[in-house]
């Protein structure tokens, strides 16, 4: 099997070097403000790969957008639209650097609102997906436009066989890890954009069923579908969906019943699946949150993977986009819940130049006081000595006048 090909992001001379740079620049109102930044003691890993931070070989680094930590690989540098000033370049991690690649079309059609905020348009979405499927058509493997030929039918064995299982990742935990980090909502309804990527998926293979499934540590959830109603499938079930994740490569069946692999699936044995296709939907890091899948009821003789390697890249693409929208949103709303109103902080700037007055003038009047008292111990101090001083002259007189007296004598 191939492994899939997965798009490389843009370097920064590329976006420097293009003619619609500005349209693709991040935008100086959109910046978050360090204050509402994550603090670097509360993650100890990417938020992206999950891969643990390190002081010397893996640095931590805050989106400019999000507010979240990521490692080196994870972010990207993009151009600051700044009027009539120097090109500056500030990192943002890949989701939201894709999630701006994707809005940036719309930006400079308003100066008020941010294109993130701006109604969705499902036929510009469709067309968006379509156009980045394409993209992925032209820069995927050569080696992945090859016809599969129909494969031999393994050794069989008796009704009794059983699934030959690959083994589950040494990994398993950082994927889940993973899985976990992008928050996907398995009871909310399936996002149009991802409907459409598997109606295209069932119209480029002329399939009745297509799937995207991501898979959990016990269970495979389906987000959308083409063709089926269900939602959860058991892992120890869902046999070569789960061969497609443990591996991270493709998985081709072109006829079920001939491949003693998976001829006992439910699939097949209870709902007459024939022809089978999957393809891992991986980050960039390689790790695999579950699968973009084509079913069919008739055999096939050779299949072209490429389409559906190019699908799955665009349902990857989504998911970065849902990742960081969502973590924009709480990273603004925390930051809202923190900062008044303006009315509130008119009267809480009033309320403090009060305080401030009242506080000094209390401090004015212990300080006169102070001074007063220390007035009046000098004085104090002064009158005895003078008292002590006299009296020293007095003695002095004395001792002088005793003196006189002796010497006379």
């Amino acid at each position: 099997m191939l492994a899939p090909v997965q798009p490389s992001p843009a370097s920064s001379h590329d976006l420097v070097d293009a003619p619609d740079e500005l349209d693709d620049a991040v935008r100086l109102q959109d910046i978050l403000a360090p204050a509402h930044w994550v603090d670097k003691r509360e993650r100890v890993a990417c938020g992206d790969c999950g891969l643990k931070f390190s002081n010397l070989f893996r640095r931590r680094h805050h989106c400019r957008l999000c507010g979240d930590l990521f490692c080196k690989q994870c972010v990207v540098r993009k151009l600051l639209c700044i009027p009539r000033q120097d090109k500056v370049f500030v990192k943002i991690c890949k989701a939201c650097s894709v999630e701006e690649t994707g809005t940036a079309s719309s930006s400079t059609t308003s100066s008020v609102k941010s294109p993130r905020h701006q109604p969705h348009d499902t036929t510009r979405a469709s067309a968006s997906w379509r156009s980045m499927v394409q993209t992925g058509l032209s820069k995927s493997s050569p080696s992945l436009r090859t016809q599969h030929p129909l494969e031999q039918p393994l050794a069989g064995t008796g009704s009794t066989a059983q699934r030959q299982r690959v083994d589950v990742q040494t990994n398993e935990t950082d994927r889940l890890d993973v899985v976990h980090g992008y928050n996907i909502d398995y009871t909310a309804d399936p996002h149009d954009d991802i409907l459409q990527l598997c109606q295209d998926a069932a119209a480029a293979y002329m399939c009745p069923i297509a799937a995207v499934s991501v898979m959990e540590a016990d269970v495979q959830h389906v987000v959308a579908s083409i063709g089926i109603a269900l939602r959860t499938i058991p892992r120890d079930v869902a046999w070569m969906c789960d061969t497609v994740v443990s591996t991270n490569r493709p998985l081709v069946v072109l006829d079920a019943m001939q491949d003693a692999r998976y001829r006992h699936c439910d699939l097949v044995q209870n709902d007459g699946i024939r022809f089978y296709a999957a393809v891992p939907v991986a980050n960039m890091n390689g790790w695999v949150l579950g699968t973009l899948a084509v079913m069919a009821t008739t055999p096939r003789e050779h299949v072209d993977i490429a389409p559906l390697v190019a699908l799955a890249a665009a349902v990857m693409t989504h998911l970065r986009r849902t990742k960081a929208r969502t973590r924009r949103k709480r990273t603004l709303s925390c930051g809202s819940a923190e900062r008044p109103s303006p009315d509130q902080g008119l009267r809480l700037q009033d309320s403090n130049s009060e305080s401030l007055v009242m506080s000094l003038l209390a401090k004015t009047t212990q300080t006169q006081v102070s001074l007063a008292q220390q007035q009046t111990a000098m004085a104090t101090t002064l009158g005895d000595h003078s008292n002590k001083i006299s009296q020293l002259v007095q003695a002095i007189e004395r001792m002088e006048t005793m003196l006189c007296d002796d010497i006379g004598a």
